[in-house]
């Protein structure tokens, strides 16, 4: 009999242990997928400034228990109080969130608050600014999605598989301008040597090509888009503040078709 309990024991004991470890690895594996905050040096990011109760004097409109349910799943309040979304007081207390709510909101959602919320309005547009890496560099620092989606190692994946799906070919006249604000965030992003350095040489091949897709639509539209392309007027931005990585790399890889749409000399991304 103690011979079988013993056997027991040593049962349970190589049981537990597999179970340990396991976990150890699940949790290792965990840690290593999850996305990190990574350093930024860019002429497109400032720091986040709270212009809600700086400049406008009001409070946000949302509390935690507005932007996350019981499950913990992100919700957009904003979204079903859309009269709120004009002005940019109403605009900015509507999207400011809890800093729990920003630090745990995924990318792909942090994405989801700046297209179709910030940029959605009439808070910011890019026609006003001399300079793309301004229009990005202003969204970023009166809006924490933004922000904060700068900071996410996987900056370029979300933008990237958003833009994709993108067009300035539009049919609705009326959701022409707001589209264009958010493919010229997007291009500004995907051209700046921040998101350079996070990209491997593959996506950098597939990003070329697709903002050379996208340029031709913009030539076909010029008149009603007033734009040049996001990406090539960052790298002429970034280029003209002492280096652009990627204009570096389009000369150093021969990509003619890239290098003529870039002008170095007289940067303007205005059509």
């Amino acid at each position: 009999m103690g011979g079988i309990t013993i056997k027991k024991v040593y049962l349970v004991i190589i049981c537990l242990s597999a179970l340990f470890l396991y976990a150890c690895q699940k949790q290792s594996s965990d840690s290593d997928s999850k996305v990190s905050k990574v350093a930024i040096d860019s002429i497109m990011y400032q720091k986040f400034e709270n212009l809600l109760e700086n400049t406008y004097g009001l409070e946000p409109y949302f509390s935690e228990e507005n932007w996350i349910d019981s499950e913990g799943n992100l919700l957009y309040p904003y979204e079903d109080n859309s009269e709120l979304m004009t002005g940019i007081g109403n605009i900015l207390a509507s999207l400011y969130m809890p800093q729990e709510v920003v630090e745990n909101a995924s990318s792909e959602e942090h994405l989801k608050i700046v297209l179709d919320g910030l940029l959605e309005t009439n808070a910011v547009t890019p026609y006003i600014y001399n300079n793309p890496s301004d229009y990005v560099s202003y969204c970023c620092g009166i809006n924490q999605a933004v922000n904060e989606l700068l900071q996410r190692s996987d900056l370029v994946d979300i933008i990237y598989n958003d833009y994709c799906n993108r067009s300035y070919d539009m049919s609705d006249e009326s959701a022409k301008s707001y589209e264009v604000n958010k493919l010229q965030f997007e291009e500004i992003i995907l051209g700046s040597n921040h998101a350079f350095t996070l990209m491997n040489d593959d996506m950098r091949e597939d990003i070329l090509k697709e903002v050379i897709r996208k340029n031709a639509e913009i030539a076909v539209h010029a008149n009603a888009i007033g734009l040049t392309s996001g990406f090539f007027a960052m790298i002429e931005d970034e280029y003209s503040h002492g280096n652009s990585d990627w204009y570096t790399y389009i000369c150093e890889n021969n990509c003619s078709e890239a290098k003529n749409l870039i002008n170095v000399e007289i940067p303007s991304w205005r059509n």
